[in-house]
Parts: structure tokens; C-alpha cells; sequence
């Protein structure tokens, strides 16, 4: 399991942009800000901005074994389809969405 700090650090370094589970969808232009924990970004296709609460991304990563946009709703409201993406992008799980 990575430090938090650990976990921002490998956020910061996501390859873009980062395509959703089904691959339908991408977020880019990730920006982060460390004070405040939270993480904007844009979705692709419609050019909308998006925030993140970072430290309910990284709560969803240490108790989560298995990600979908189902269980992950409960830290990330809204926000649950780029949460998995940026999980799986980040190499924390895997294609079939397993903790790694």
C-alpha cells in the first residue's frame, strides 16, 4: 500500500489522457492542489471541468480490494467513473480492476 504522499506523487505522473473503464470517455489537464487535497481535470469529450477530493480517492484506495462505480460512489460521489480511471491509470489496479 502507498504513503499518501507516495500516492500523489504517482497521480502527478498519470500518463494522459486517461481513458474511463469502458474506454468511451478521457480526462486531461489534471491539476493538482496539494493544500486543499483536491484534483481538477477535464473531461474530453464535452470540455467540462471536474474536481476530485484526493483524500477520498486514496480512502477508496486503501479499502477497496475491487473498484467499480458502484462501491467507489460511497467516497467519490459523481466523480466514480474518472475515480476508477485514475486509480486503474495510476497502476493500482488492474484491468479487471483488483487491487494490484
Amino acid at each position: 500500500m502507498l504513503r499518501e504522499t507516495d500516492f500523489i506523487k504517482r497521480l502527478e505522473k498519470i500518463k494522459q489522457p486517461v481513458k474511463s473503464i469502458t474506454g468511451k470517455v478521457s480526462y486531461s489537464n489534471l491539476g493538482i492542489t496539494e493544500s486543499t487535497m483536491t484534483m481538477t481535470f477535464i473531461r474530453d469529450n464535452t470540455g467540462e471541468n471536474w474536481k476530485i477530493d484526493l483524500k477520498q480517492l486514496y480512502k477508496a484506495y486503501l479499502e477497496l480490494e475491487v473498484i467499480d462505480t458502484v462501491v467507489i460512489r460511497k467516497y467519490t460521489p459523481r466523480v466514480q467513473s474518472p475515480a476508477c480511471a485514475f486509480l486503474i491509470g495510476m497502476g493500482l489496479y488492474d484491468s479487471k480492476r483488483n487491487r494490484v
